[in-house]
């Protein structure tokens, strides 16, 4: 998991704010941005990358378009992310989540140095993007391709 750095709900919520800048219209931060719980610990994104290549669920040949695709891997390992902390007993979530375009989604979390990273969850590689001008480009935004949730 990497090093362990606790991060309040309001911090997290500054951070993606802060990672997506310019993505997302001012007056739509408060509501496409969901922080569910008071407080996170930081996450590794190898670690999470590596959770994503190892789980068989994952692989490719399950993709199946609107049935078992993008979105549905990004919940499955936000759910086995949620798990693990449960199973570890963790006194607060791991701070990964998703996030849902008209078009794609892809899974997030936040090290402890406090950077957002972006996981390609369906890619074969599971890319991983961590320089914010880079997301553009990663979640193929238009104005027809916003973003439509960031959820964690």
């Amino acid at each position: 998991m990497g090093d362990d750095v606790a991060f309040s709900g309001d911090l997290v919520f500054q951070l993606l704010s802060a990672a997506f800048t310019g993505l997302l219209l001012d007056s739509e931060v408060e509501h496409r941005i969901i922080v569910a719980d008071g407080r996170y610990r930081s996450v590794s994104p190898e670690w999470l990358q590596a959770i994503a290549l190892a789980d068989p669920i994952l692989d490719q040949k399950n993709y199946q378009t609107d049935v078992f695709d993008c979105d549905d891997f990004c919940q499955y390992l936000r759910t086995k992310v949620a798990l693990y902390a449960l199973e570890q007993k963790l006194n607060a979530p791991l701070a990964a989540g998703f996030l849902l375009t008209q078009k794609h989604a892809v899974n997030f979390c936040i090290d402890a140095d406090q950077n957002v990273h972006i996981l390609d969850t369906q890619s074969e590689e599971r890319t991983l993007a961590n320089d914010p001008s880079s997301f553009t480009d990663l979640l193929k935004l238009t104005p027809s391709n916003p973003i439509r949730m960031i959820y964690i």
